[in-house]
């Protein structure tokens, strides 16, 4: 007669293995997950970044009548009226109040925008690589590019703001 009391060591190693099996298919599907939400994260904060900046950068523009001037990404002072397109590092708008800059810290990969040239101004974007601007022909508004990452999720903003005068 058998005894039946225990288990048998093939019925110990049949169990570990599936056990393991099992546990390895439940770890692959919860770091793909984790993976897929840490990218759509990262995608969405970057969108909501873009929406916030078009906006904000939009009413500035809209509110002032001209540029006053372009920083280039080397800090100089670029001639407005040759000014066509490119890379700077700021950009400064003639409001009816004062002078305003909108600028971009390289090294933190932050936007700011400041009321006082003197001061730094306050953070208004994250996440920011570059910025490029063109005149347009009729000097009527700037068209912005910004290009916008996150991790590895990248975002190019790309919109057109005009002069209110």
């Amino acid at each position: 007669m058998k005894d039946t009391k225990g288990f048998l060591m093939i019925e110990l190693i049949i169990s570990l293995s599936l056990i393991g099996v099992i546990m390895l298919l439940v770890f692959n599907i919860t770091i793909f997950n984790i993976k897929a939400f840490t990218k759509t994260e990262a995608s969405v904060e970057i969108q909501q970044q873009a929406q916030f900046l078009k906006e904000f950068i939009e009413d500035k523009v809209y509110r002032s009548t001209r540029i006053d001037s372009i920083i280039n990404l080397s800090g100089n002072r670029v001639n407005v009226n040759t000014f066509k397109s490119g890379e700077i590092r700021e950009i400064r708008l003639y409001l009816v109040d004062g002078v305003v800059g909108i600028y971009i810290d390289k090294n933190s990969k932050k936007m700011f925008y400041r009321t006082d040239i003197r001061y730094n101004g306050y953070e208004i974007g994250n996440y920011i690589n570059k910025m490029e601007i063109e005149k347009l022909q009729n000097g009527r508004g700037i068209k912005f590019n910004l290009e916008i990452q996150k991790k590895k999720e990248t975002f190019d903003l790309e919109f057109i703001a005009y002069f209110r005068n």
